[in-house]
Order: C-alpha cells, then structure tokens, then sequence
C-alpha cells in the first residue's frame, strides 16, 4: 500500500487538525516526519511517524546504523553536486551541525539523501507534504531525494492577503492551487496586520541600550531604565542556563560556558548596534531617490533556502549597484529582530559579523539606515524596492513603488514586482519603471490582487493568525476544510 508523508504537521494545533481532516478522507495511508518534542505534551497516541528531532540532531548521528543505509546509487549524487550541497551546508548552520568540519557536514548529508531515498523505496511513499518551505537539514534533504525520485511534493506560499495561502512544488516554481480545484471566496478581513500586532505586544523583547555617554545625558529616569533592561536580560539568560533543557541550546558547552556565550553575543550585538548608529543615515535629512534595501532576517526560510541563489544578500546589492545608476543611493536597513536581545530564543546566537556591514559601506553609494528608525517611512519615500522575500516589496506596493525581488514570490507575476531571473533585461526594467507613476502602479496592483485572491487557497498556515481567527468568531473549521481539500486534490490528480 502506498504512503503519503507529511512533514512537521505534528507541532501545532492547526496543522494537526489539517493531518485529521486529511487522513479521515484520504484512501492511502497517512505518516508523519516531526519534530516529536513538540509533540510529548500532547496526550493523544503518536500516529506513524519518523522524529526528525533525531535526523536534525548531529549527536545522534553517532547513534544510526550506518550499515542499514545504501551508498551505492551514483544518480544520487549528480543533482547533490549541481545544486543542493552547497544550500546544506548554509542550513546546517541553523543547528549544532554548525559547529562540525564541512567534511563531516558533507558526509551527514549524504546519509540524509541515502536515508530518505531508502525510506520512499521501502515503504511506497507516494506524495510528501511539508508544512512550510523545507529549510532545515533533515526536511531539506526529504525535499532533494523526492525531487531525484520524481515523487511529487508541495509546500505552502504565505501570501500578504490575509486568510491566503497559495501553494509550490519547487523554490522557484508557480503556484500549483490555481490548477486544482480550490474554495472560491471574498476577502472582508485581512488578519495579517493584528497578527503582527499581536505578535508584537506578546514577544518579550530586550531592546538595545544606548551607550553608557547618552544614558547619562538622558538623566536618573533612563539610567534606571536601562538598569531595568539588564537586570531582566541577566534573569533570562539565568533561567535558560539554570533550567533542564539548557543543552538544547549548547550542545557542547557547560553552563558556565553557556552563559559566557550568551553574555559575549549580547555584548557583540551592542558593539555591531554602535556601528550601525555612527554610520546610518536619518530619513528626515534625505531627501533625494534612492532604492531600498531591508535586509532580511537571518538564518530564516525566506532567504535560506528561499533566496538560494542570492541568500547572502550582499550578492543581491552588488546586482542592484551594477544595474542601477550610480548616482542612486542603495539605502540598507537592518532587520529589526537581530537586536532583540532575548536569550530563551536559539537565533539569539546568530547574528552578523561587523565585517559584513564593512563590506557593504565599501559598495559605492550604498548607505546604512537608522536601526531604530520605522522601515514603513523609508518604503514610502523610496523610489524603488529590491528585497528577499518578506513583507516590503509588497508595502512598497500599496504606496505605488515599484520592486525587485530576488526570490519567487507569490506576487513575482505582478508586473512591478519580478523576481529577477524572469527578467531579460534588468536594467532596461529597473530604468522604466523607476519612471511609471505611482497612480498607475496601484490601479494595476488592484487587477493583480483579484487574480491573486482567485488563485489562492481560503486557509492559513500559521498557528498564531489561526489563533487569532479563533478569537474573531469565524469558522475556523472551514479554514482546515479547504487546507486538507486542497492536499486531497494534489495528492489524488494524475
């Protein structure tokens, strides 16, 4: 009997909903790969599954039978070479593999291919469902060896239109719900921008502190201020050390050396925030075009591997300088959440290098934001957009702006808004549509939004804007309906 497997659908109320919905309907059997520590809470028996907790876990490598998986199918390593490898070892580092020699890093993701390869052949798996773009090892690798056994799969696309999800089955590809029969439906609420809000009120954040010369000037009230922040920042990263599941974190460290680690990236943040400041640009003392760059947030799906060809991003902006005047300023913002400064969250550690900031000040004509400044003023005074993914190409939409992407997006059809490798001519666009009016831009946008909302599925695919749907008093069970609807079609076309 064949299989479909359904990836990280195990952590979360909505996606497990979704997994019921589709396995009470669905002939072939339902099996899950997850994240099972997500999952231990719950008081429900496990269903058939693979825990990819131990396959994202370098330390139980050791702990694998490496006899019982095959290394001998040469195909297997042709599309590993061209395309795939390379992404790996940038997703790796997302995890305690990071720390390992590239040799090892290679070596662990062959054993992934040769795993997932040898798992679809013996047990008949049909279709693979992931529940977001694959972006960490153990998924990712699910995704190249069902791309070499040409085993269909699909991942969701968020959109920016509220309860509307389109769907791919390649990083670069088009949007598949558009072919299968899909819920019809009129948008009269977009949840996106409470969602954030919420999300926003709710995440406790550490913001930065000024430097020591400025709390003073600001007199007793900030200094205590500033006291306050510390004292809260010591007490977070306390409890991660003090706590049970503190090697979660620091997989090779003690505790003493865990909060040497946390107290370092802390001070290292503030030393790289400085920099920023000294050598940024306000929005009110400029005045002239200039393209916008948000740089995206990162290690995260939306340039890794969503960006794979451009996921360092400083590629992305000597792209833009050799195709845009020179005498247009490239305006670079850093991402709000790198100076969040909350410990209990494992991207604390990762942040940028000053090194990386450097190189882009040596750039000609591209200069740096105020980190603390509001990206939504410095969207709506540019003259062009250019980003990742992420929400402000879109923003920059609604004002008229015109955008690059350097990513597939969901709206990469909209005329203003290509992804770059659909270009034939990039400067031939960049220099058209730096001239088109704003007025023009948003009427077209408006047709491009009625066909977007046509083509999408009426779902989500985020636990919180599901939580928050909830609380609205709408039908949320018809939003898993169509989810698992939708999986129905893909998985029963021929």
């Amino acid at each position: 009997m064949t299989k479909i497997l359904m990836v990280n659908f195990l952590h979360d109320s909505f996606n497990r909903m979704v997994a019921e919905s589709l396995s009470q309907r669905c002939k072939e059997v339902i099996w899950h790969a997850d994240s099972l520590e997500f999952f231990k809470s719950s008081q429900k028996e496990l269903p058939p599954h693979i825990d990819l907790s131990k396959l994202n876990n370098p330390l139980r490598l050791a702990e694998s039978d490496y006899s019982s998986v095959k290394f001998e199918s040469n195909e297997c390593w042709e599309l590993v070479a061209e395309q795939n490898l390379g992404m790996f070892l940038i997703l790796s580092e997302r995890v305690a593999l990071g720390r390992w020699d590239v040799n090892t890093k290679i070596f662990f993701f062959k054993f992934l291919l040769n795993y997932w390869r040898d798992t679809f052949v013996e047990h008949n798996v049909s279709h693979v469902i992931f529940q977001a773009t694959p972006h960490l090892p153990a998924d990712f690798a699910c995704m190249v060896a069902a791309k070499q056994l040409k085993i269909p799969y699909v991942f969701p696309s968020r959109t920016h239109l509220g309860l509307a999800v389109q769907f791919r089955t390649e990083l670069e590809g088009t949007n598949v719900a558009e072919f299968l029969k899909r819920s019809h439906f009129n948008l009269d609420n977009n949840f996106t921008s409470p969602w954030l809000q919420r999300s926003k009120e709710q995440n406790l954040e550490v913001t930065a502190p000024n430097t020591p010369k400025e709390i003073f000037e600001q007199g007793i009230p900030q200094i205590f201020q500033e006291a306050k922040k510390r004292l809260q920042f010591l007490r977070l990263s306390l409890e991660i050390v003090i706590s049970k599941r503190w090697n979660q974190h620091f997989l090779y460290l003690n505790r003493i050396q865990s909060m040497k680690v946390i107290v370092q990236s802390w001070m290292s943040q503030r030393k790289l925030e400085r920099f920023l400041v000294k050598n940024s640009v306000s929005k009110n003392n400029f005045k002239e075009q200039f393209c916008f760059f948000p740089l995206q947030y990162q290690p995260e799906k939306t340039t890794q591997p969503e960006s794979k060809w451009f996921n360092d991003q400083i590629s992305s902006i000597l792209y833009l300088r050799s195709n845009l005047p020179i005498d247009l300023p490239i305006v670079v913002k850093e991402h709000p959440k790198v100076f969040r400064r909350n410990p209990r969250n494992p991207n604390f550690l990762m942040y940028r290098s000053i090194n990386y900031y450097q190189t882009l000040l040596k750039i000609p004509n591209v200069l740096f934001a105020h980190p603390h400044e509001d990206s939504e003023e410095w969207i709506s005074k540019s003259s062009l957009i250019a980003s990742a993914t992420g929400s402000a190409i879109w923003e920059g939409l609604q004002y008229g702006i015109p955008g690059l992407s350097f990513a597939k997006n969901w709206h990469s059809e909209f005329e203003f808004s290509p992804f770059i490798f659909d270009l034939k001519d990039v400067k031939n666009y960049l220099s058209s549509s730096l001239s088109v009016s704003r007025q023009d831009i948003q009427k077209k946008l408006g047709l491009f939004k009625k066909k977007a909302l046509e083509s999408s599925i009426h779902t989500v695919d985020n636990e919180k804007i599901f939580s928050i749907v909830k609380e609205y008093d709408l039908d949320y069970v018809k939003l898993v309906e169509n989810y698992a609807n939708f999986l129905l079609n893909f998985v029963s076309r021929k």
